[in-house]
């Protein structure tokens, strides 16, 4: 049976006191209409029984010409749309001032003599324009109320389900990644002569690291809150701005294979220089990583165990070549291969082939990556020959950094920016006056971060000289300074102060 909250369309992001609350708007939302209607009902027929009693004598007689002169005066003194009077269905008494008969602002009710029975009087009155209005007002703001509590509602379940897709993709990658250096570990201390209580505590841990890696896949591998938002936008994996160099990560990841794959030839083929791009290494890491594990499981006889082999003279060629502006690494297999049929479909996410425990991770994160860096994934294979992979991803060049300017005129200031950016690869330049520096501005990127001190001598001020910097299209601008927060938190021209240390 579904839920009250699947029923009414609740969004989950709603607390109890909201939803709460809710409900007493509705209500009252419902009740107010009712108060409205017996207000005017009440009203209406009291004013209809007081006029009768008071006007018994002239009602039961007849008495036109009295009757006529209190109508005229009871219109004087009510909120009325319509008032007629009738002797034996001869009018001799008349007045309009709208539509007459029931309607939800207005009420009609009859008076009638009791022996007299030719006079007939007809009212029909309305609630005072002052009630119209509030209810009106009222009723407006239980629905503005409603939708507000609605939309915070969706906001923050919105907010929670983006939340929940963030850790379950990282839990995915974590659990997935785990496993390379996992084996690593294991074939490592094959090797090592381990007291046996050791050796079996160890064997112990291992083993629940990896249960809890197969935990996390199975918990947000097919969650459906998570597959839900597959479809809106929203990134990822974000990558941090960092270099890293392809020709030592490669190497260093065929130290590690070789260790734990030792029945496997690998043949690699890098060059003798460093070969830059803008990227995490840690990332690369995992994604040439995780590509290699698909080859070496391309070629195991059980799928299930990829240390157990039939097939011999296995080989795995990873080479790295720097072309033009571009990066290519290949990673080659004698594998399997993969069908024409299926091999458009690899990196998509969840889809896994061969693999019996397979999650269609590693190829999507690698898809991902190297789109993400402006780069592509390219897969060629041929069934019983083996597959490779081409990764092409830019080179990282002088021009590609975007430089860091700091504006300053204390020579120490700019000296202790100088080392530190030395230090980290920071592509710094800097200036003691901002004039230098404006005669130059068309040779930055709009993307170039600048950094001002705030007192930069002969009464120059480093939040004036940002606005003019903003207006020529540069964003992110910072004022380096000792002085409080408070005093440039409302400058629209300043992304962030900070202290007179360099950020990096």
């Amino acid at each position: 049976m579904l839920s009250l909250k699947k029923m009414l369309k609740v969004p989950e992001g709603l607390n109890p006191y909201d939803i709460f609350l809710a409900i007493c708007l509705l209500i009252s939302a419902l009740l107010v209409p009712v108060a409205y209607r017996y207000y005017l009902y009440t009203n209406t027929n009291n004013i209809a029984d007081n006029f009768k009693t008071q006007n018994f004598q002239e009602i039961e007689s007849g008495n036109i010409f009295e009757l006529t002169s209190r109508l005229n005066a009871l219109s004087a003194s009510l909120n009325w749309v319509c008032l007629s009077a009738q002797n034996y269905g001869n009018l001799f008494f008349y007045r309009e001032n709208g539509q007459c008969g029931d309607a939800f602002f207005q009420k009609h009710v009859s008076i009638v003599s009791e022996n007299n029975k030719g006079i007939n009087i007809e009212l029909t009155l309305k609630l005072p324009q002052v009630l119209e209005i509030a209810f009106v007002v009222i009723m407006l703001l239980q629905i503005l109320s409603l939708g507000l509590i609605y939309w915070g509602g969706k906001k923050a379940e919105n907010f929670r389900l983006q939340k929940e897709l963030a850790i379950a993709q990282l839990s995915l990658q974590v659990a997935h990644d785990i496993r390379s250096p996992l084996a690593s570990l294991e074939s490592g201390l094959k090797d090592i002569d381990i007291p046996e209580d050791n050796a079996a505590l160890i064997k112990q841990s291992t083993e629940r690291i990896r249960a809890i890696a197969d935990d996390l896949l199975r918990k947000y591998r097919r969650n459906p809150k998570v597959d839900n938002l597959e479809g809106k936008k929203e990134e990822d994996i974000k990558y941090t701005e960092k270099t890293c160099d392809l020709t030592e990560i490669i190497k260093k990841i065929i130290l590690e294979k070789k260790a734990v794959y030792k029945d496997i030839e690998f043949k690699v083929d890098t060059p003798n220089e460093k070969i830059e791009i803008k990227t995490d290494a840690n990332e690369i890491s995992r994604m040439v990583s995780n590509l290699i594990n698909n080859s070496v499981e391309a070629m195991a006889g059980d799928k299930s165990q990829i240390r157990v082999y039939n097939q011999v003279n296995k080989k795995i060629t990873i080479r790295l070549r720097k072309e033009e502006d571009k990066a290519v690494i290949i990673i080659k297999d004698n594998g399997k291969g993969i069908s024409k049929e299926i091999i458009n479909r690899l990196g998509e996410k969840g889809f896994s082939v061969g693999k019996e425990n397979g999650n269609g991770l590693g190829l999507w994160h690698a898809k991902t990556l190297t789109e993400s860096l402006g780069g592509s994934l390219e897969i060629s294979s041929e069934t019983n020959l083996g597959t490779e992979i081409r990764i092409i991803l830019p080179v990282l060049t002088t021009n590609s950094i975007i430089p860091v300017v700091l504006i300053d005129d204390d020579p120490l200031v700019r000296k202790n920016w100088e080392i530190k950016a030395r230090k980290n690869g920071i592509n710094l330049k800097t200036y003691a006056n901002p004039i230098d520096f404006i005669k130059t501005s068309h040779n930055y990127p709009k993307e170039t971060q600048i950094y001002l001190d705030s007192e930069l001598g002969n009464d120059i001020k480093g939040e004036e000289i940002a606005k003019e910097l903003y207006e020529k299209g540069f964003k992110n601008i910072y004022i380096e300074t000792g002085y409080s927060k408070d005093k440039f938190k409302d400058n629209k021209y300043i992304k962030e102060m900070i202290s007179k240390e360099p950020p990096f």
